[in-house]
């Protein structure tokens, strides 16, 4: 597997573990646009790879498109929960 597809399905791991142990976000990512397009670009996805995943292992022309920016820092879970805590 490439290296870039390796990092899109770790972000999408991590976004989803982050939004299945953090109790509502799910919702508010359902309710509140913004909310939701910030939860997204701080993990270098889009919601429909969230919802599906990344794509089949295989060859990956234009895998560039989907990847978005390389790299969060080792604190992102902390500092998105912040952000996105339900009031």
């Amino acid at each position: 597997m490439e290296p870039g597809l390796r990092d899109l399905r770790g972000r999408v791991k991590s976004a989803r573990a982050l939004v299945a142990t953090t109790p509502g976000l799910a919702e508010t990512l359902q309710r509140d646009w913004r909310r939701s397009a910030q939860f997204y670009t701080r993990f270098g996805i889009t919601e429909e790879i969230f919802l599906r995943g990344g794509p089949p292992e295989g060859p990956t022309d234009g895998i560039d498109t989907l990847i978005g920016p390389a790299g969060l820092s080792d604190d992102v879970m902390p500092s998105v929960r912040a952000e996105l805590a339900v009031e």
